[in-house]
């Protein structure tokens, strides 16, 4: 498993709306993280650009699995939707 691919892959189909293609990398990354795995390091910055920062591991995972919860979520609402 390659936490930060997946992550990369679970954000450009979720910003592109590629709905159906951001299950599996979340799903992937989100059980990836509940079994104890590392996580992917994402750059966390502010909204001035004033500060960039790398987080803890601790905090990345919090911030990944919260993501991947979402990204399901809105996933799975967009491809039922799209099959009505």
């Amino acid at each position: 498993m390659d936490p930060s691919a997946a992550w990369n892959s679970l954000l450009m189909a979720y910003a592109t709306k590629q709905w159906a293609d951001a299950i599996d990398p979340a799903e992937a990354l989100r059980d990836w993280l509940k079994a104890g795995g590392f996580p992917p390091q994402p750059t966390i910055g502010s909204t001035t650009g004033s500060l960039t920062c790398q987080l803890d591991d601790e905090f990345s995972a919090a911030i990944c699995l919260a993501a991947c919860e979402h990204v399901l979520s809105r996933c799975r609402k967009e491809v039922d939707d799209a099959a009505c």
